[in-house]
């Protein structure tokens, strides 16, 4: 393909989106675009990307990740001591470990800081968006105080949200027990026990459940950064990479190769259960009503193993 980056592919298609959005008679908020990658893929990176170049089109944006949604360290130990010995659930990270209530409430608030032609709130009280810092309490993580949070004012015109498991969905039960049936086949680590079994990853499928009836109705499109052939395994490596960046920018302050192949083991069966529903969302018995809001309006960016582009595909 051509020598495109990720970040000019994907304000291409968020530039398209837009374009359409602005004019449209129905619209009565911001462009609200999800973006889903994996772990170490470069999310973070290619939002800041994203922000700049569109705010240099006097695009007003604002952006934030799903990780600042985390409940807090005490919310987060009650979860954990509310699912003792499921391993996916201990710590942050998985569906069932944001603040699906407090997200809601912000993409609303932020769904009215439009332009004031469409007589909707023109954003002038601010509202504050959560920050989560991962560093405290020895790593375990914690929310800022309301005080340090990242203060919004509009309007605004784009809204980019990104998250490893932006656009998950859950399955059937029938569909859950299959893929369990073959998951060594679809790539579920060897190393992960589950003490409950397929279980534990029901409970996860319960979880998805609010992201998609609070979270995804106010997404128009999604940019999806995939790995190319589904090769998830290259997760590692990335993420490998990402921590030994950080470990030299810091004095060594991070965790150990093996603690993050471990990390990543607890993320790897969401990707195999719950990831195609990005694109297919929850359909049963050909009911198209479970297609996701971002469906014919979405961009797919397949990378090699250095992150470089080698194909795209609408849907």
């Amino acid at each position: 393909m051509s020598s495109q980056t990720v970040a000019e592919l994907a304000l291409a298609h968020i530039m398209d989106q837009y374009a359409s959005w602005k004019v449209s008679p129905i619209r009565t908020s911001p462009l609200f675009v999800a973006i889903q990658g994996p772990q170490g893929i470069g999310k973070t990176y290619l939002t800041r990307q994203l922000v700049s170049a569109l705010e240099a089109h006097q695009i007003r944006t604002v952006s934030f990740s799903i990780d600042d949604l985390y409940f807090g360290y005490e919310e987060m130990n009650a979860i954990e001591t509310a699912n003792s010995g499921n391993a996916l659930l201990r710590g942050r990270g998985l569906p069932g470990t944001h603040d699906i209530s407090l997200g809601a409430r912000i993409m609303k608030d932020i769904s009215m800081l439009c332009d004031e032609t469409l007589g909707t709130l023109a954003g002038t009280e601010p509202l504050c968006i959560p920050v989560y810092d991962k560093a405290l309490h020895n790593g375990l993580g914690d929310r800022l105080p309301v005080s340090q949070w990242t203060s919004v004012s509009g309007p605004v015109d784009v809204v980019i949200v990104e998250g490893w498991c932006m656009g998950f969905y859950p399955i059937t039960e029938s569909e859950l027990a299959a893929r369990w049936e073959r998951k060594e086949r679809l790539g579920f680590p060897a190393s992960l026990q589950l003490q409950n079994g397929m279980n534990d990853i029901q409970t996860i499928n319960k979880n998805l459940e609010s992201y998609v009836n609070q979270w995804y109705p106010f997404f128009h499109c999604l940019i999806q950064i995939a790995p190319s052939q589904n090769n998830y395994n290259v997760i590692y490596k990335w993420r490998l990479q990402q921590e030994h960046t950080m470990k030299a920018a810091n004095g060594g302050k991070g965790m150990s190769d093996n603690q993050v192949t471990i990390f990543i083991d607890r993320y790897l069966p969401c990707y195999i259960f719950f990831g195609d529903g990005v694109k297919l969302g929850y359909i049963s018995d050909d009911d198209p009503a479970g297609r996701p809001p971002w469906a014919t309006r979405s961009l797919q960016i397949n990378v090699d193993d250095d992150r470089v582009p080698v194909s795209t595909q609408r849907f």
